[in-house]
């Protein structure tokens, strides 16, 4: 795919998040798709559970959020990189953790996207996880699955 045509598939992808619109957010994805967020350890692989995802992210009301793309690269012939500040108000619970009332956030993030056959195959995402929690009144982080506290 060349450059144009990978944007297009990331565009459409995105927009579709954003529109909190299920069904056309799985039209974007391929048939065996691994996402991983990085700041978290959390891995949703295979349709069914991208699927879950969505509709969990969708129903708690993340999506018609505010987003400033600061830029986008194409890595390789699959890769598009892109870096994105997202604004967007969270209700009780995020990543795990829950807080009182609704907090709006500034997530600043690096989102590097792989597209297969013009639908996404996988995506990996990176933002400083501290800051999301600061926001939201969480002065001590959770535990991270998998990560330990050097003595």
């Amino acid at each position: 795919m060349n450059s144009q045509e990978l944007f297009d598939a990331a565009d459409r992808h995105l927009q579709a998040e954003f529109n909190g619109d299920l069904d056309a957010t799985m039209a974007t994805v391929g048939p065996d798709p691994d996402f991983y967020f990085a700041p978290v350890g959390l891995r949703v692989r295979g349709r069914t559970a991208v699927r879950e995802f969505y509709r969990e992210m969708f129903a708690a009301g993340l999506h018609h959020f505010e987003s400033n793309m600061l830029g986008r690269w194409v890595g390789d012939e699959r890769t598009v990189i892109q870096q994105i500040d997202t604004v967007m108000n969270l209700t009780g619970k995020f990543l795990g953790v829950t807080f009182e009332g609704t907090r709006r956030v500034k997530i600043e993030q690096v989102a590097i996207i792989f597209i297969e056959n013009g639908l996404v195959a996988g995506e990996r995402l990176y933002f400083d996880v501290a800051s999301v929690y600061r926001q939201l009144g969480i002065e001590r982080l959770p535990p991270v699955p998998g990560a330990t506290t050097p003595h």
